[in-house]
């Protein structure tokens, strides 16, 4: 019978997991991995809620008084960069318990709300031991040691799994910060984050804020490619006061995990020529991505080594793909002719499945997550007269998708 990993258990050739034990008992780890020594927890650099300052006060409109149940919660409309109609788009999302309202404006600035994130559901996207035993012993001989490996390999991650990693992700990124900076890294004072509406990314930044008190000092939308909306709304609304807003902040980006790491990379370097475009004096660029592949990992890298500016990278876990299961078990051939996968895109596909998302065909296998049971020369083996495939994984809406 197959047996599915669990993401709490990490193997002993993880790199990133031996440092993170590490650190626990004998100290952190640097912007290198590599471990410093002193007793203290990364747990002692979690930001910390910070009331505002009446010089902050002086920034934002009064509270908006709306529900009962909103009671002590305000709203936060930074004056400058939006106008009146935008200002009562707060008021109409405060209304609806969309709480606290922050700026991701583009150059049309509209304004998204921050609400409280909203969990996966219990049973959604569980794995079905007993159909994944029956999808392994369904295949024919010439590919059953191909599935029995793939299946005794596959990670599932649940929720709760998945914000113990963010939370390992943020405190690392905050400590490379403060190694930089020699001072404490306090977002309120010193994160802007970019997000993007219904992305993965601004569920991520939500779940930073509301479990583990990131609240950054401001935040702008991102754009869904190469950071096009925030360089269109400095574009657009560039001045000596937004310019002064940057001042010795770090640009913080989000988001749940990274397989090619090609999206992520395009943001950077967006952000990096918005950031020289218009002579900002930001002090670093933060990556806060609990989950990668090596594949992903690398491209940060090279982007890190390359850039004029400082950036960071929370450690993640390093999601192992099929590249590593050729190289440890020897079964890329068989994995391409039966699934018809190109070689080369072996390190883009990982054996993770989120409980919060719906596995994604540029990085899950395909074949898999619909259950087909495949013979060696690539086709769908049949079974009765009827194509046999036998589907494990249950598909639920992911949460930044639900309105």
């Amino acid at each position: 019978m197959a047996a599915i990993r669990d993401s709490r258990i990490s193997s002993n050739d993880d790199l990133w997991d031996l440092a993170e034990e590490t650190s626990r008992n004998s100290g952190s780890s640097d912007s290198e991995g590599r471990l410093l020594s002193g007793s203290q927890d990364l747990s002692d650099y979690a930001p910390k809620r910070r009331s505002p300052s009446s010089e902050d006060r002086s920034l934002y409109e009064k509270p908006t008084p709306s529900r009962s149940s909103l009671a002590g919660r305000s709203v936060q409309i930074l004056r400058p960069d939006i106008g009146k109609e935008a200002s009562r788009t707060a008021e109409a999302a405060a209304a609806r318990e969309e709480f606290p309202v922050v700026i991701c404006s583009g150059g049309d600035a509209h304004v998204h709300a921050f609400r409280a994130p909203k969990a996966p559901m219990l049973n959604a996207n569980s794995l079905k031991e007993s159909e994944l035993s029956r999808w392994v012993i369904s295949h024919p001989e010439s590919t059953r040691k191909a599935a029995r490996i793939i299946a005794s390999h596959l990670t599932f991650v649940r929720h709760s799994d998945f914000l113990t990693r963010l939370n390992v992700t943020l405190n690392h990124l905050n400590r490379q910060i403060e190694l930089k900076t020699g001072r404490p890294f306090e977002p309120s004072q010193n994160a802007v984050v970019l997000v993007e509406g219904h992305k993965s990314n601004k569920w991520v930044a939500e779940l930073a804020r509301e479990n583990f008190k990131f609240n950054a000092a401001r935040y702008y939308r991102l754009g869904e490619k190469d950071a096009r909306s925030f360089q269109e709304y400095l574009d657009a609304n560039m001045s000596e006061h937004i310019r002064a807003s940057f001042d010795g902040k770090s640009i913080i980006l989000f988001d749940d995990g990274s397989y090619s790491g090609a999206q992520i990379c395009q943001h950077i370097q967006a952000v990096i020529e918005a950031v020289r475009k218009h002579h900002l004096n930001i002090s670093s660029i933060g990556v806060v991505i609990p989950y990668m592949t090596q594949h992903a990992f690398d491209a940060l890298q090279r982007i890190k080594q390359q850039s004029p500016i400082p950036v960071f990278i929370g450690m993640p876990h390093i999601m192992h793909t099929l590249t590593h299961l050729n190289e440890k078990f020897g079964i890329g051939q068989a994995l391409s002719r039966m699934w018809r996968i190109p070689a080369e895109n072996l390190a883009n596909l990982c054996l993770f499945v989120f409980q919060h998302k719906i596995p994604n065909y540029q990085s899950f296998p395909e074949p898999l997550a619909r259950g087909k049971v495949c013979g060696y020369d690539g086709s769908h083996v049949q079974k009765r007269g009827r194509f046999l495939s036998i589907p494990f994984i249950d598909e639920a809406e992911p949460p930044y998708k639900q309105h």
